[in-house]
């Protein structure tokens, strides 16, 4: 699931690109970017890249140099043999 273009207030259109494994990873990314494009603003003295940690997944979020998000999801490993 790639590329989402959103409206930005100021007229370009922002571009949200999504790498996950499944739909479930997916939606769960496309909410922690919501939560990051509310709450990120540019030159706050934050982070461009902000890391999630909703309950079994792992997410990390990231505003570009152009202005686009990119979000990717991954799934938490549930027990020690599957992390290796």
């Amino acid at each position: 699931m790639r590329g989402f273009l959103l409206p930005k207030i100021e007229g370009n259109p922002m571009r949200i690109t999504v790498n996950a494994p499944d739909k479930e990873c997916a939606g769960v990314a496309m909410s922690c970017a919501q939560d990051f494009i509310a709450k990120k603003k540019d030159d706050d003295g934050t982070s461009d890249g902000w890391g999630y940690l909703p309950k079994g997944f792992n997410v990390y979020v990231v505003k570009k140099k152009n202005g686009n998000i990119s979000a990717t999801c991954h799934r938490a490993p549930i027990k020690i043999q599957e992390a290796a």
